[in-house]
């Protein structure tokens, strides 16, 4: 099991306090309740993900493995984990904004 550090995770004031009272009303530990929101948020999020690193893969011209690979180890400030996209490519629009909307959070 990995291990994040939810204390490095910067939120909001207000934010923290409802994570606070939220996880003393469930009678968790924050560390617990952010781990169960974070967990319950990508099990959720898991199939658009994985058609995301499947066209983002196809577009520069590696296995799914391979990006997930990139992706999962890319070094903070790397702009292009993936490298050039393939110049034939054929860009499918809505796969584009989903992919920038999520590089934009």
């Amino acid at each position: 099991m990995g291990d994040l550090a939810a204390g490095s995770i910067p939120l909001a004031d207000h934010d923290e306090d409802w994570v606070r009272v939220a996880a003393s009303v469930k009678g968790m530990s924050m560390r617990a309740y952010i781990g169960n929101a974070v967990g319950g948020t990508i099990s959720s999020e898991k199939p658009v993900l994985e058609s995301l690193v499947r066209y983002a893969a196809q577009k520069h011209g590696l296995t799914f493995d391979e990006a997930f690979h990139r992706l999962r180890t890319k070094k903070s400030g790397d702009k292009k984990p993936l490298g050039e996209p393939l110049p034939d490519f054929p860009v499918v629009p809505e796969m584009e904004e989903k992919l920038n909307g999520l590089a934009k959070k």
